[in-house]
């Protein structure tokens, strides 16, 4: 990640080192994953100096545990949903969908984007807009 920010800027190891505090040859290390950056500390000072989000770099916050349970939540709300739909009770898979898909939208909104997330809300918003299919009159 470090070298990508790195090319991304254009800027020299000897540059990256100074920004964060690193001497070149750690920030060399770290590039071709000699070493790595574990500590909680560590990782929000390079979060912070460089202006990457903390989620980039692995770091969770109580939000991001939140979140996963979430996630997990979010896959039987879909399969209940779709239950409930077939079962024609499709009202109330709109009203259980309706605030996963908002959730998950935020989460992208603010730019935390990663596959678990993006694949859940295609589901959840197909599902949903089957329900809203059978809910809604006909033009």
């Amino acid at each position: 990640m470090l070298r990508c920010y790195r090319k991304l800027a254009g800027i020299s190891q000897v540059a990256m080192g100074e920004l964060l505090g690193y001497d070149p040859s750690y920030v060399s290390l770290l590039e071709r994953r000699r070493r790595t950056v574990n500590d909680r500390q560590g990782l929000a000072h390079i979060s912070r100096v460089l202006g990457v989000p903390p989620h980039a770099l692995g770091l969770a916050g109580d939000e991001d545990a939140d979140f996963l349970a979430a996630l997990q939540f979010g896959e039987s709300t879909v399969r209940l949903a779709e239950i409930a739909r077939q079962a024609g009770r499709a009202a109330e898979a709109v009203e259980e969908l309706w605030p996963l898909v908002v959730r998950l939208e935020t989460r992208l909104s603010e730019g935390r984007v990663d596959y678990g997330t993006a694949s859940l809300l295609a589901r959840a918003r197909a599902t949903l807009g089957t329900s809203l299919g059978h809910i809604l009159p006909e033009e």
